[in-house]
């Protein structure tokens, strides 16, 4: 890990503390514990105050980027599952679409009383343009991953199942944002990481459901091809962000994988398995 990350990522451990207090409540179904979880709600959210003023600030940036500044229809909220666990499996079109799909995903209520619900997102450590930037991310719940020819590291898809075991998590399976206006065939990273969900005999699933989302029209506020150094600007100064532009987040229901999928050696199916959640996602 660069030094550059180190602080970064010793931010997001403890933004993984504040914003998953509330995740430690849940494992026991005694009714003292139930009571427990009513009469902790202040406390709760005192401690988890510093992230969810951090989140907060984030979703109002979407909001005003979307809502106000350009013209967001979110189709399919009713498909969002309750709890954590989830699997959120967005196409990318630009820089802000993580803005976009967790303006989409959350809500205040989340944010305050259910802050595990707020899925972590996965971002290309390239994209960190040095360790306060990653800070903030890491408090947004943006966690950095380091990418090479063959997709993400081992240790990356590990981390990937823990934040799985206390939250939600999104996995842009694209990669990286389309030039091409297309959505992109699904890496290999991510079908050997479900793969190995639902693989037989693997064990306790370390997610639940995997729920497709269709981003149309993120590059019309702001294309792939726009550099960093752009891009840094626009954080600090949204108005260099497009404006009056119609764009769709469209939720959908779990993926139906085939459960054969998951009987065969994945040098085999693999294939089958990127097909599957591109597929799901154009279908939207």
């Amino acid at each position: 890990m660069g030094r550059k990350n180190r602080f970064s990522h010793f931010v997001g451990f403890l933004a993984e503390i504040y914003t998953n207090i509330d995740f430690h409540f849940k494992f026991s179904k005694s009714f003292w514990i139930k009571v427990l979880m009513i009469i902790s709600w202040p406390l709760r959210v005192i401690i988890n105050l510093p992230a969810q003023l951090v989140i907060l600030a984030n979703y109002f940036y979407g909001y005003y980027l979307f809502r106000i500044r350009n013209k967001l229809e979110i189709i399919g909220r009713e498909n969002l599952p309750k709890g954590s666990g989830n699997l959120f499996l967005p196409n990318h079109q630009a820089w802000t679409d993580p803005w976009g799909v967790g303006y989409s995903l959350s809500n205040i209520i989340k944010i305050v009383f259910y802050p595990s619900w707020v899925p972590w997102t996965i971002a290309d450590e390239k994209n960190y343009f040095n360790q306060w930037f990653g800070a903030i991310m890491w408090l947004t719940k943006v966690i950095s991953v380091r990418r090479g020819v063959g997709g993400a590291d081992v240790d990356a898809k590990e981390r990937w199942k823990k934040y799985l075991g206390i939250g939600n998590l999104v996995l842009y399976f694209e990669g990286t944002r389309s030039r091409t206006k297309e959505i992109q065939t699904c890496k290999k990273d991510v079908a050997r990481f479900i793969y190995e969900n639902f693989r037989n005999g693997h064990g306790k699933k370390y997610f639940k459901q995997a729920i497709p989302v269709k981003l149309v029209g993120f590059d019309e506020i702001q294309p792939a091809e726009v550099d960093k150094t752009k891009i840094k600007k626009a954080l600090l100064n949204p108005f260099r962000v497009g404006k009056g532009k119609k764009c769709q987040i469209i939720i959908g229901k779990p993926i139906e994988f085939d459960e054969k999928f998951f009987q065969e050696d994945f040098v085999l199916t693999h294939k089958q398995i990127e097909e599957t959640i591109r597929q799901a996602v154009i279908d939207l």
